[in-house]
C-alpha cells in the first residue's frame, strides 16, 4: 500500500474547530452555575459548539479511515474503531468501553434531537471534548 493521501490542511482547519469549541465551552461553564442557567442562550450555545467539536472529530476520522482503508464507516463508533484496529490511534482510545471518544457521536446524536434528554450532558461536555483533545494532539500535531 502506498502512502496515503491526506489533506493536513483539512486536519489541521477541524483541529482548530475543536480547540475554539472546547475553549469556548470552557469559558462558558466558568460561569456559576444560576449565571449559566439564567440565560436559556448558554444551553443552545453550549449545544452548538459540543456538536461543532463531534462534528470535527468524525471529519478527522472520516477522513483519514477513507484514505487508508479506502471505505466509509457506518457509524461513529465503527470509525474509532476502525482508526485503532489500523493503529493509527491507540486501541484504547478507539474502543466504546474504554473510552469516551467513540461514545461522542452519542451525545451529538442527543443534541440533534431535542426530544431525548440526558441530564448532565452538556455539563460535562467541556471536561470530555477537553480530555478527547488532550489524548490526541500528538496524533494530530
Amino acid at each position: 500500500m502506498g502512502q496515503p493521501n491526506l489533506d493536513f490542511r483539512k486536519i489541521r482547519d477541524r483541529t482548530a474547530d475543536i480547540r475554539s469549541s472546547v475553549a469556548e465551552l470552557r469559558e462558558l461553564i466558568s460561569q456559576p452555575p444560576e449565571v449559566f442557567s439564567a440565560d436559556r442562550r448558554n444551553v443552545y450555545a453550549t449545544a452548538h459548539l459540543f456538536l461543532v467539536a463531534i462534528e470535527a472529530v468524525a471529519s478527522i476520522c472520516n477522513h483519514i479511515l477513507s484514505r487508508l482503508a479506502h471505505r466509509a464507516p457506518t457509524s461513529y463508533s465503527e470509525c474509532f474503531e476502525s482508526l485503532g484496529d489500523l493503529g493509527v490511534i491507540p486501541k484504547d482510545l478507539a474502543k466504546p468501553t474504554t473510552s469516551h471518544l467513540p461514545q461522542r457521536g452519542k451525545k451529538r446524536n442527543m443534541v440533534l434531537r431535542p426530544g431525548i434528554k440526558s441530564p448532565g450532558c452538556f455539563e460535562k461536555a467541556p471536561a470530555e471534548a477537553g480530555s478527547v483533545q488532550g489524548k490526541t494532539t500528538g496524533i494530530l500535531a
